[in-house]
């Protein structure tokens, strides 16, 4: 019931749905999505409030109209915000808004799926189709 609600979401323009990326189809389906709100509006709906949510959700929003596949994936305590799949090539994209730049995630990606990997901050942002 949930899943139908959020398709119908989604095809409202109210949402964006996000699988989980894995190679393993069973964990791709059985896992929940990530939802970011399509239009600033709903960011307080969501609960986001702080500058690196917002932030995160601008990175992902121009992801999603540029690239037409945009995962996020999470294992444990390890979790990467985007993940494209952009000419046969896997790329990893870590959001950062603040000064603490934590890459364990992104290097367990990276070793897991032998994939090239970014870190996207404030800095980089307008760069970001050229690093990818």
């Amino acid at each position: 019931l949930v899943k139908h609600y959020l398709k119908l979401y989604e095809q409202a323009f109210l949402i964006y749905t996000l699988e989980k990326f894995s190679t393993n189809k069973l964990q791709k389906k059985g896992s929940s999505p990530k939802l970011m709100p399509r239009a600033p509006v709903f960011l307080n709906l969501f609960g986001l409030t702080d500058k690196g949510r917002k932030f995160e959700l601008v990175v992902g929003l121009h992801l999603i109209q540029k690239y037409k596949e945009v995962y996020y994936w999470r294992e444990g305590k390890y979790e990467v915000d985007f993940v494209i799949v952009h000419n046969k090539k896997i790329i990893g994209i870590e959001v950062k808004s603040g000064k603490k730049r934590d890459s364990r995630s992104i290097e367990k990606f990276q070793e897991q799926f032998k994939a090239k990997c970014l870190i996207v901050t404030l800095d980089n942002f307008e760069q970001i189709d050229e690093l990818i």
